[in-house]
C-alpha cells in the first residue's frame, strides 16, 4: 500500500479537510474516493514529484440513497463549519476558504447533473465514474490515516471525459492530464518495469513506455464497458486530427514545446490503449 506524509503534500488545510469528510462518509456508511488534482498530487508526492498548487478538493461519493447526501453535507455543516456554496450547489466551503467539491454517483447507467457555477448553468456526466470507483481506485497511507485514492490511470480517464464534455471551460483538466504523462514514468517507476519490461523491447525511451502502459492501464479500468473505451478513443482521435484544443492547451511552454511533441504523447497512449 502506497504511503506518505502530509508534509510531502504541502497544502496546510488540506488534513482537516480529508479527516473530515472522511469520518462523516464512514458515519454515514458512504463509499468515496478522492479524485481531481487532490489525487494526482498525492501520486506526484508519492514519486518524490513536487505537488501542483489547487484550490478545490474533489471527492466521488457512491450514494445510494439521496437522503444520504443530504445528511453527508448537513453533518459537515453542523459539525465542521463547512458553508454552502451560491455558485455550486455540490460545493461546500471550509472555515478557511477552501472549496469542497461533493459529486455523487450510482449505478444509474447514464446519470446527469445540473450544476450552476462560474460559467453558468451546466450538465455535469458522470462517464468513467463507477468504472473508478471498480477498478481504478487504490488505498493510500497519509500519515497514519487510510484514504480512498483515484488511481492515476483512471484521473486520466475521467479528464479525458471532462474536458470533452466542457473543453472551453476544462483547460485546467488539460493541464494535469499533461502533466501526468510528463511525470508518469517516474512516479510509477518500478512498476512499469515490473510490469511492462516486452515492451522496452522496441527500443522506446522509459518516458514512452511509460504512456503506452498508462494507456494499457487506462483500458484495464474500462474493461467492461466498450461504450465508454470507444468514448475514449474518440476523445484521443479528436485531439489527434485537430477537432479538438487538447494538444494546444498541452503546451506549457511554445519555445521547447510544439503540437507534434504532445500528439506524439497521446499516440503512445492510444496505442497502449488500443493493444
Amino acid at each position: 500500500m502506497l504511503r506518505i506524509t502530509y508534509d510531502a503534500l504541502k497544502d496546510d488545510s488540506l488534513k482537516s479537510i480529508l479527516t473530515n469528510v472522511v469520518s462523516v462518509c464512514k458515519d454515514l456508511q458512504i463509499e468515496y474516493f478522492i479524485l481531481g488534482a487532490t489525487a494526482r498530487n498525492i501520486w506526484f508526492a508519492s514519486g518524490n514529484e513536487k505537488p501542483e498548487t489547487t484550490k478545490d478538493v474533489d471527492f466521488a461519493l457512491y450514494v445510494v440513497n439521496s437522503d444520504d447526501y443530504i445528511n453527508l453535507k448537513d453533518k459537515l455543516i453542523s459539525e465542521y463549519n463547512f458553508v454552502k456554496s451560491t455558485a455550486n450547489e455540490y460545493c461546500l466551503i471550509t472555515a478557511e476558504g477552501r472549496q469542497v467539491v461533493l459529486l455523487p454517483f450510482s449505478e444509474t447507467k447514464k446519470q446527469n447533473l445540473k450544476i450552476l457555477d462560474a460559467v453558468g448553468i451546466a450538465t455535469m456526466n458522470f462517464d468513467g465514474f463507477m468504472e473508478a470507483y471498480k477498478f481504478g481506485m487504490q488505498q493510500t497511507i497519509i500519515d497514519s490515516e487510510i484514504y480512498n485514492v483515484c488511481s492515476i490511470p483512471a484521473i486520466v480517464i475521467l479528464k479525458l471525459i471532462a474536458f470533452d464534455d466542457r473543453s472551453e471551460h476544462r483547460i485546467k483538466d488539460v493541464d494535469d492530464i499533461n502533466s501526468i504523462c510528463n511525470h508518469y514514468h517516474s512516479i510509477e517507476d518500478n512498476y512499469i518495469w515490473d510490469e511492462y519490461s516486452e515492451l522496452y523491447l522496441d527500443n522506446l525511451s522509459h518516458q514512452d513506455v511509460a504512456l503506452k502502459a498508462l494507456g494499457k492501464e487506462m483500458k484495464k479500468i474500462l474493461n467492461s464497458s466498450l461504450e465508454l473505451q470507444q468514448r475514449i478513443l474518440d476523445i484521443m482521435d479528436k485531439a489527434l486530427t485537430g477537432q479538438s484544443s487538447l494538444l494546444r492547451y498541452m503546451i506549457e511552454d511554445s519555445e521547447l514545446e510544439t503540437i507534434e511533441m504532445k500528439a506524439n504523447m497521446i499516440k503512445l497512449v492510444k496505442q497502449g490503449f488500443e493493444n
